[in-house]
């Protein structure tokens, strides 16, 4: 099977970074508007703008394979971008996206073509196919394979393998936090694709998140089995909704499109996103995104390939690399009770100084974990 290659290139990268605008975060706790480049036509293009070059190329070339798109709006553009941001600052050859792949199959399918087409570096961007990791390593001894937020024992990973894991739980536990004292009813809810570790951690961090700003807050939990079933997220959040929910937490790609739907049905209806910043596509309803730095993330992967960094064992990335902070509340702000904002700061504060301890997935990727959680152990030293 022959890889599937999206119609990109670099300066079609830089065009798309250019019009898609300038972006801010909440970083420790702060809200800080940091404007990306909202340049001109020369600068889309890769050329020379405020003493900077676009890199010039280098012997190196990479594959992503992940469960969505390079224009999803969430895990697949986000993702995507660190590729392109790594092809013009670091000069690498975008080989190819292969997108929406679902099955472990696919992903084996897929990362061999690219490896047999000669990638240095193949990254899948899916938790949830360790094995295929493994067995385009094995194959293929030439090619680098790492994977996105999954765990695989170092003993388990051939030399040419690694792991890479945004670490979702704290930006995650600091969405519920936030959205427990910001719900009127009590009421939350979840809406994830699948469950698995990765992705748990996520739903259960949201819920204990939670519950450590509201013990009795209630937090509905559904799995849809899917990264882009538009109707079934839909389904979803509007029985969540009709339940007295009034913000619902997304932990799926593109279906997400469905949540923000069954939002803007209803009245005092909000979706805080993951991912991605998704306040451009539904600014009436997106409270705030958890933002995993996945650009940065899989762009520091490419760069560690370049520089022939890349050893079999696990790469973590934390809040000290951006990874968790949430996204501007931009229209919304005046929904957000002033003394959420505060509590909120304080909270990541304390998560980044470690008088907060979240549990990783060791103890959040387990179904229910986030309900059960001692939340004396949080701060216990």
């Amino acid at each position: 099977m022959s890889p599937r290659h999206p119609a990109t290139n670099n300066q079609g990268a830089g065009v798309k970074r250019a019009l898609r605008g300038c972006t801010a975060i909440l970083a420790a706790g702060l809200i800080a508007f940091g404007a990306a480049a909202c340049g001109d036509d020369e600068e889309a293009a890769g050329g020379t703008t405020g003493g900077s070059t676009t890199a010039a190329p280098v012997d190196f070339s990479v594959a992503l394979l992940s469960p969505g798109s390079s224009n999803d709006g969430s895990w697949g553009e986000a993702s995507y971008d660190g590729v392109e941001a790594a092809a013009t600052e670091l000069g690498v050859t975008d080989l190819g996206h292969a997108e929406n792949l679902l099955t472990p199959d696919e992903y084996t399918q897929q990362g061999a073509a690219y490896a047999k087409e000669g990638a240095n570096l193949v990254l899948m961007a899916n938790g949830s196919v360790p094995q295929s990791v493994i067995k385009v390593a094995t194959d293929y001894p030439d090619a680098v394979v790492c994977g996105a937020a999954m765990e695989i024992p170092a003993a388990d990973l051939p030399a040419n393998a690694c792991t890479y894991d945004p670490e979702q739980q704290e930006g995650a536990f600091s969405a519920g936090y936030l959205a427990a004292l910001t719900s009127k009813t009590g009421k939350l809810g979840v809406v994830a694709g699948f469950a698995f570790p990765a992705l748990t951690r996520q739903v259960e961090g949201f819920t204990l998140g939670a519950r450590y700003a509201n013990p009795d807050i209630q937090v509905q939990q559904v799995y849809i089995n899917s990264w882009t079933d538009t109707a079934a997220a839909k389904a979803a959040a509007q029985a969540q909704y009709a339940a007295g929910v009034d913000i619902v937490f997304s932990a799926t790609d593109s279906a997400t499109q469905g949540i923000f739907a069954a939002a803007q049905a209803g009245d005092d209806r909000y979706v805080i996103a993951s991912y991605f910043d998704s306040h451009e596509q539904a600014p009436d309803v997106v409270l705030t995104s958890v933002l995993y730095n996945l650009e940065g993330v899989t762009k520091e992967m490419i760069r560690r390939g370049t520089a022939g960094e890349i050893k079999p064992e696990g790469y973590s990335f934390g809040l000290d690399f951006g990874v968790g902070e949430l996204a501007p509340f931009y229209e919304l702000d005046s929904v957000v009770p002033a003394e959420a904002k505060t509590k909120l700061a304080e909270v990541i504060a304390d998560i980044e100084s470690g008088t907060v301890k979240v549990p990783d997935e060791k103890v959040l990727g387990v179904e229910g974990s986030g309900a059960s959680f001692d939340l004396a152990a949080l701060t216990a030293s």
